[in-house]
């Protein structure tokens, strides 16, 4: 009783708006009070210890208030909130959910009341947490007159001691199988994770991180470097315990990992170093005795097993060799991050992708390069050296092993593994898989090959950015300051360093693609000029191309320098700097002379294309290799990469190309209309690629590549003397294959296959696009018409919106009165409160809720603003518009958008023709007479939907904006136009008659009069008139087709004037009308509004050629697909 006493003394002049954490010391002395007599006992209680975590993170990523750990291992947790809180709403919160990963032993506490939660899921469908017990000591009301109450109080403490006997007792779960082992280290390494971000100011964590950014990626986010230093923590310690094989702690962890792994025996460092860190060191504490307390070799045993059952195809005995380390990271990385496992699926390629490339190499140094031994030959050959650029777990490279090393006796003389570690190599700028790179390849050398790797033996794959090299300045600051970070690190920078300045012959892996590039600003300038260059604008001249080396050999020197340092040195006259600016402006004006002249070349820079550009760059220099990787299928046809195609076709001889398609983004199907499956977890299709360049030069030259500066490689003439190859060849044959179907087939027919084995179609790829998949149609007559980003002057893609609530849910007056009322409470809110009330995400760099708050608060949320927009096809939202950019709307497209406002269009000023004047000219010379505007688009309109058209131009379609062909008879032009102008009616919804009104209305009095009936006869009723309503609607669309069929029959111009996708859903205002016969808008009836836009894809995503529609209204991004454009009709000077 006493204890309980001396408690409530302490707290009783408690009140509800003290903060959590007030009176959290006595608190704390009631659980060290308990503890200590309980453990008096024989409960096993005699190492319990309670650490008390101060929390300040507002983001929720904290530990408990307490964990209370028994030798090490966590039995329970205990979370403090203000006394009266609302512990029911905490129960459910995000925020137990994360400790209840952690254990499923939590109390809930608000001084008086003391809540114990349980994380079992059997117990609560669909999961989450329970209440399993509650005890309240009083009422916070009633707490000094419990005080005065011994009878109470003597019970209350009796129930308080049993509660906590309950809890410290609780015994976790056993960890007895893989899978339990992985998610237990998940659950931790995550909770270290965020305990990392929590001490992001402790001096030696900053230490730490300062080093990575210096020797890794200058750009490096904290919250990165903690999540991958986490995870890289983890994995040493795993590590030395697979290597020692006894008792591990924190302080002899280092000796444990071996010499081979320098660089995390470097990190291991931090173990020793925990003394401010104690809510570091208790997770590191448990991680090391579940390790500890774990059969290793029976969990390494399990993942053998489990690795052997992975679904690759039919072959899996067969081809996939045991990959226990690989199997424990992916189910690691599936409790750790879910989300990160999806993001970064590129890392586990599958095996029978990974087998078919490098067997695909093998052939190609066989056949292209006269080596009879393919990979294996290098071990007789150190100029054979292979580059895996994107390691991640080091699948590729471990195939690459096993290729070398598979047709060698192992009681040959010539099997020696290790002879190969200085020729294969790899970069990966990712700590963990970097880390589980090299323990899966260090254990394949010991378990398969025979030969584990000894002290100052180690595997050649790097931490580093692929994509960064190191300009000299940097090199001057190191090497003068070699003391400034690890010394591992700075080691590992110089040998990577050392492979990207070497000579590779052959590169290979699965870069990152991710559409926005993670390295902003790296290889940009590379790209940009080796990719961002219009073929049909001539190469470059050989004083161009001078320029340009000389300003990417340059430019890196001064990048980093900021606009204080430029400014001295311009004022200091520095003539190397002179130079550089220079080199600057030539480079500038080089590269807007031959530009796309692209308004969004974002695909330009998506991490993969940089990948490829640093290959290309890298074998074009040394004039000779192999470059065989999967990638995004995007380069194959996507108009902004067709300076990127170009360039590949100069820089190599021979191309293939094996799409294995599966997007999810295109809607992909097999041929047969059956399911096509990507053969990764991820939407976007992908394509197998192997790039040879051999210019007949063989190994045997390779030596001399590194000396030759050119770049050219060396060729013997007749006589025998070295000469210069031309820089002028003939275009790269390609070669192309489709693969569709079902993931498993995929697999089983790489594992069948090999690249001599497939049935290549040779492809000719032409200008302007020099596309890389096959062309189906007359390309000759289709570029002959007029592409309609030529025949208009202004266009634009659709808005951006940035947030979901930025719109309604329809276009009728309720949802516009509703959406009007969630602004207003908007405008209401703080920012985070903003963001919690409507589920916003984390802001980006252009909508950011202060900014979309702001812009309303500037415009005073007029009426006049809230305007409709095309959201769909034949749908409309509400939504707030002004035009300007990163306020309320993350991209209102202003400068054309405001074409469509209603103060345009109702002014009093003339809109004058979108139209260009070469294509008015064009026009008007053809048919000798000057067209509205109205009529043009209506002929183009009609085109568009033509079935003919389509169905023969469907690959052209696909690739960029449409061009439009024009009839030689004015005539059928004048048919056509009004086809189109009826069709252009019907999808805007333009065509309600009076008569039609007065149906309607009709149709309202009869229902009234209904209803005054007898229900029966209502309902017998109703069922006829439902019945004939749809006979009705079915005869109205029958009829609308068969006299747009027969406006044109006679011109043989069958107009697909409809789809039933669009008809099925046309219920104008929701209310479930439709045509009737009388109401079908005559021919050429006129278009009632004085703006209107063609809208379409730049290139239709789809299989289905869906990407084109009408408008009158500003139009939403996806209105019609990936990446809607409007043409406005009319351009209106509201001045």
């Amino acid at each position: 009783m006493e204890v309980l006493k001396t408690y409530l003394e302490a707290i009783q002049d408690i009140k509800s708006q003290d903060k959590e954490h007030t009176y959290r010391m006595p608190l704390q002395q009631l659980f060290e009070t308990l503890k200590d007599k309980l453990a008096c006992g024989d409960l096993g209680l005699k190492n319990l210890h309670i650490t008390h975590e101060p929390n300040n993170d507002k983001e929720g990523r904290g530990a408990p208030d307490f964990a209370i750990t028994n030798q090490g291992l966590t039995i329970g947790c205990i979370e403090n909130k203000r006394v009266e809180a609302d512990l029911d709403k905490v129960a459910q919160s995000e925020q137990i959910q994360k400790y209840l990963k952690l254990s499923d032993n939590i109390i809930l506490t608000d001084y008086l009341r003391f809540w114990r939660v349980r994380g079992d899921l059997r117990d609560v469908p669909g999961g989450g947490a329970y209440i399993a017990s509650k005890l309240e000591i009083c009422p916070l009301g009633e707490l000094k007159a419990t005080l005065r109450n011994k009878a109470i109080l003597a019970q209350k403490a009796k129930d308080l001691e049993e509660f906590f006997k309950c809890f410290f007792t609780h015994k976790p779960k056993p960890i007895s199988t893989a899978v339990e082992f992985a998610n237990a280290l998940a659950i931790r390494t995550s909770r270290l994770k965020d305990r990392l971000i929590n001490a992001q100011n402790n001096s030696h964590i900053q230490g730490v991180y300062n080093t990575f950014k210096k020797f890794l990626y200058k750009q490096l986010a904290f919250d990165e470097f903690a999540d991958s230093f986490a995870q890289t923590l983890t994995y040493s310690l795993f590590l030395a315990r697979l290597n020692h094989g006894k008792e591990l702690d924190l302080y002899n962890a280092k000796k444990f990992i071996p010499k081979s792994f320098p660089l995390l025996r470097a990190m291991s460092d931090f173990l020793n170093q925990l003394e401010d860190l104690v809510s570091i060191q208790w997770l590191l504490d448990e991680i090391c005795y579940i390790i500890n307390h774990i059969d290793i070799a029976s969990i390494i045993h399990e993942l053998n097993k489990s690795s052997e059952k992975d679904l690759l195809g039919t072959y899996t005995t067969a081809y996939i060799h045991k990959d226990p380390y690989l199997h424990f990271y992916e189910t690691f990385l599936a409790q750790y991050d879910s989300k990160q496992r999806k993001e970064r699926g590129v890392y586990y390629t599958p095996a029978s992708v990974v087998c078919f490339i490098i067997n695909a190499i093998d052939s190609v140094l066989r056949a292209d390069f006269g080596l009879q031994k393919g990979l294996g030959a290098s071990l007789e050959d150190n100029h054979i050296t292979l580059l895996d650029f994107a390691t991640g777990t080091g699948t590729f490279l471990l195939e690459a092993f096993r290729k070398a090393l598979g047709d060698i006796n192992r009681n040959s003389p010539d099997y020696q593994p290790k002879r190969l570690l200085r020729q294969f190599c790899g970069f990966e700028y990712l700590i963990a898989p970097y880390a589980i790179a090299h323990l899966r390849l260090s254990q394949v050398f010991k378990e398969e090959f025979g030969a584990e790797l000894k002290d100052g033996e180690s595997l050649n794959i790097r931490l580093t950015n692929t994509l960064y090299t190191e300009n000299e300045q940097t090199k001057r600051n190191r090497e003068s300051n070699l003391l400034a970070g690890i010394v591992e690190f700075v080691d590992e920078f110089k040998a990577a360093q050392k492979i990207k300045e070497d000579p590779i012959l052959i590169i290979t892996g699965n870069p990152p693609y991710s559409g926005a590039s993670a390295n902003k600003g790296l290889y940009a300038n590379e790209v940009r000029i080796s990719y961002g260059i219009d073929p049909s604008k001539g190469e470059l001249e050989k004083g161009q191309q001078q320029e340009i080396e000389q300003y990417l050999k340059i430019y890196k020197k001064y990048e980093h320098l900021n606009k204080e340092e430029r400014k001295r040195l311009r004022q200091d006259e520095n003539a190397d700097y002179k130079n550089f600016t220079r080199c600057k402006s030539a480079f500038k004006s080089i590269f807007e002379s031959k530009k796309l002249g692209e308004k969004n070349p974002r695909f330009l820079f998506d991490d993969y294309v940089k990948f490829i550009c640093f290959a290309e760059s890298k074998i074009q220099k040394q004039g000779s290799g192999i470059f065989a990787f999967i990638s995004n299928n995007n380069f194959l046809d996507a108009p902004t990469l067709r300076g990127m195609r170009y360039s590949l076709l100069k820089s190599f001889d021979e191309i293939y190309i094996l799409d294995l398609h599966g997007s999810v983004t295109k809607k992909e199907v097999c041929p047969d209309g059956s399911k096509d499956e990507n053969v990764f977890g991820i939407k976007g299709g992908v394509s197998i690629n192997v790039f040879v360049k051999n210019g007949n030069c063989h190994t045997e030259a390779l030596a001399e590549v590194s000396q030759n500066s050119s770049g050219i490689c060396p060729q013997n003439d007749k006589t025998g003397n070295a000469k210069e190859v031309s820089s002028t060849k003939p275009l790269a044959k390609i070669y192309h294959y489709d693969l569709y179907g079902k993931c498993k087939d995929k697999y089983n027919f790489l594992y069948e296959n090999t690249l001599d084995s497939i049935s290549w179609k040779e492809l000719k790829p032409n200008a302007p696009f020099y596309l890389f998949i096959p062309q189906n149609g007359p390309r000759e007559n289709y570029d002959k018409g007029w592409s309609v980003k030529d025949i208009f002057r202004l266009s634009s893609r659709g808005i951006v919106g940035g947030r979901d609530m930025v719109m309604s849910n329809s276009d009728d007056e309720k949802s516009l009165q509703d959406f009007k009322a969630r602004i207003l409470r908007f405008l209401e809110l703080g920012v985070e409160e903003a963001r919690k009330e409507f589920n916003l995400p984390k802001d980006s760099e252009d909508w950011k809720i202060e900014y979309a708050q702001k812009e309303l608060r500037d415009t005073n949320n007029a009426p006049n603003n809230y305007i409709k927009i095309h959201y769909r096809p034949f749908d409309y939202r509400w939504t707030y518009y002004t035009c300007n950019s990163k306020g309320f709307l993350e991209r209102p497209r202003g400068k054309v958008m405001k074409h469509f406002l209603g103060d345009f269009k109702n002014s009093d000023s003339k809109g004058i023709e979108n139209f260009t004047p070469e294509f008015r000219a064009f026009i008007d010379d053809k048919y000798k007479e000057h067209f509205s505007p109205e009529q043009i688009l209506g002929y183009i309109y009609a085109v568009l939907f033509h079935k003919d058209y389509r169905e023969r131009y469907i690959d052209f379609l696909k690739i960029d904006f449409p061009k439009i062909p024009f009839v030689e008879s004015k005539e059928m032009f004048l048919k056509l136009s009004a086809l189109g102008q009826e069709l252009i009616a019907v999808h805007l919804m333009n065509g309600t008659t009076d008569r039609q009104t007065d149906r309607q209305t009709d149709r309202q009095t009869d229902r009234q009069t209904d209803r005054q009936t007898d229900r029966q006869t209502d309902r017998q009723t109703d069922r006829q008139t439902d019945r004939q309503t749809d006979r009705q609607k079915s005869d109205n669309r029958l009829q609308y087709r068969l006299k747009c069929r027969e406006t044109i029959q006679d011109e043989r111009f069958l107009a697909m004037c409809d789809s039933n996708k669009y008809f099925s859903r046309f219920e104008p205002n929701g209310r479930g009308q439709y045509w009737s016969g009388d109401d079908i808008p005559p021919l050429s009836q006129g278009l009632n509004m004085q703006n209107i836009g063609l809208i379409c894809d730049r290139g239709c995503k789809l299989q289905e050629l869906n990407n084109i529609f009408i408008t009158q209204n500003i139009i939403d991004l996806h209105l019609v697909g990936s990446g809607s454009y409007v043409f406005p009709l009319y351009l209106y000077n509201k001045e």
